[in-house]
C-alpha cells in the first residue's frame, strides 16, 4: 500500500490507539488512552457508527457520529452527534471527509431507518458540512462570561436555606432529580436520564466534569455540571432544578460554588429567556474581548433526510432548548 492508497473501512474497537495517534496529529492534543473506547462503545445509547480510512501503517482519517436519547415533539427518539471528524496532514484535500461521511450516514439509514443529526462543528468542517454534505446551519451559540470574583461576590439572598456540594461519581440524588425536573421549554432536546448522564458527565471525558448538587431541608434540588480541566476557564455546563420557579433560590449557590475554580466563569447564550435572565441576574454578559479561546460562537448545525424528525421542522432553530453539555 502506497502513502496515496486508503483502505475505507468501519471503524473497530481495536482502532483506539490508531486513533489517539490520528487526533494528537489533528489536534496536538494527547488523550487518554480509553478516551476512544469509553465514548464510542459504552455511551448506555449505543454504540458509534463511523468509518475509518486505513493507511496501512496509520489511520489516514476518521468521521463517526454517536446516538444520543432525544425527546423531540413530545416523543423520545434516537439523535445521533456528528463528532471527532480527522484527516492527517498529510492526507488532506481527497476528499475522504466527504466520503467517510456519506458511508457512516448509510449506516446510520441502516440501523435506524432515518438519518437524523445534529452538530456543534468546528470551523475548519463548518463549511464540509454545509457546502458538501446538505447540513444546515441554524444557531451560533454566543459566549457569555463574568469573573469569579463578581459570581463569589454577588449578594447572597436566601442561600442559607440551600447547601451545596460537590459530587464526583454516580449519585441516586442526581438520578432523583433528574427524574424530578421541569422540562425543558423547547421542543427538542437531549434527554439526560440517569445513565446517559453518568456516561457523559463520570467518563472519561478530557473536560473533567464535576457536579455540584444544591440540597434545602436535606433534599436535593438542583445541579451543575461545570468543567475542570482548565485552571483559568470555568465552562457552566448544565444547570437543572426540581422546581424551575424557585431558581432564584438554587440558581446563585450553584454559580458561586462552581466560581470558587479558575478566573473567568462561562456559558453558551441560553436559548430560552427563563434561563438567559438567571445568567444575567449573576452579571454574565456577552464576552467583550477580542482575543482567545472564548470568544469564538459555536455553529449549530443539523441534517435529516426528510427534514422533519416526529413531525417537527428540523432546521426550526426556535425547536431547540440545548445547553454546553450536550457539545462533543
Amino acid at each position: 500500500m502506497t502513502k496515496n492508497d486508503v483502505c475505507v473501512r468501519p471503524v473497530k474497537a481495536n482502532d483506539s490507539p490508531a486513533l489517539l495517534e490520528l487526533f494528537e496529529a489533528c489536534f496536538g492534543t494527547r488523550l487518554s488512552t480509553d478516551y476512544f473506547a469509553w465514548k464510542y462503545y459504552e455511551n448506555p445509547a449505543g454504540e458509534v457508527s463511523g468509518f475509518v480510512a486505513d493507511a496501512g501503517d496509520r489511520l489516514a482519517a476518521f468521521y463517526g457520529v454517536i446516538p444520543e436519547p432525544w425527546t423531540v415533539g413530545g416523543t423520545d427518539t434516537a439523535i445521533f452527534q456528528s463528532m471527532d471528524t480527522m484527516t492527517h496532514p498529510e492526507f488532506r484535500r481527497r476528499g475522504l471527509f466527504v466520503r467517510l461521511a456519506e458511508l457512516t450516514y448509510d449506516d446510520v439509514r441502516h440501523r435506524t431507518g432515518r438519518c437524523d443529526l445534529v452538530g456543534i462543528p468546528g470551523p475548519a468542517s463548518l463549511f464540509g458540512f454545509t457546502g458538501k454534505l446538505g447540513w444546515t446551519k441554524i444557531h451560533d451559540f454566543e459566549v457569555l462570561t463574568v469573573p469569579t470574583l463578581v459570581a463569589r461576590a454577588w449578594p447572597k439572598r436566601g442561600d442559607r436555606a440551600v447547601t451545596v456540594e460537590c459530587v464526583d461519581r454516580p449519585d441516586e440524588r442526581i438520578h432523583r432529580i433528574l427524574n424530578a425536573a421541569s422540562k425543558p421549554e423547547g421542543d427538542a432536546w437531549p434527554r439526560l436520564d440517569g445513565a446517559f448522564f453518568d456516561w457523559r458527565v463520570f467518563g472519561r471525558s478530557p473536560k473533567q466534569f464535576r457536579v455540584a448538587l444544591a440540597s434545602s431541608g436535606g433534599q436535593p434540588i438542583a445541579l451543575c455540571v461545570y468543567t475542570g480541566n482548565s485552571p483559568r476557564a470555568t465552562q457552566i455546563s448544565y444547570v437543572l432544578g426540581v422546581e424551575s420557579d424557585k431558581a432564584r433560590e438554587w440558581f446563585p449557590p450553584l454559580l458561586r460554588f462552581a466560581a470558587k475554580h479558575g478566573v473567568v466563569l462561562y456559558t453558551w447564550r441560553p436559548q430560552r429567556q427563563r434561563l438567559a435572565a438567571l445568567y444575567r441576574s449573576m452579571g454574565f454578559r456577552a464576552n467583550p474581548l477580542v482575543r482567545g479561546s472564548l470568544p469564538r460562537r459555536s455553529p449549530l448545525i443539523v441534517r435529516s433526510d426528510t427534514g422533519f424528525v416526529n413531525g417537527m421542522a428540523w432546521a426550526d432553530p426556535q425547536l431547540f432548548d440545548l445547553q454546553p453539555l450536550m457539545q462533543d
